[in-house]
């Protein structure tokens, strides 16, 4: 069984934060691309962690910022 999901920190983000705002959206975008298209989103993931990053975070963060700098962020 796997571990409830917990924030790295305790401190509660403002909800006027701008940051928590555009990772929201970004996060709403990867979100949206998953329901999609989940078959390319599996196979990006199995390509990614195939590389030598440490976590799927740190495979992952560059799209990510790339959804960021789409939407103009």
């Amino acid at each position: 069984m796997s571990k409830p999901i917990t924030p790295a920190t305790t401190a509660e983000p403002k909800a006027n934060d701008p940051d928590l705002a555009r990772f929201a959206r970004a996060f709403t975008e990867w979100d949206r691309r998953y329901r999609e298209n989940p078959e390319w989103f599996e196979s990006e993931a199995v390509h990614l962690l195939k590389g030598t990053p440490e976590t799927y975070g740190d495979a992952a963060a560059p799209y990510f910022l790339a959804i960021l700098t789409e939407q103009g962020e």
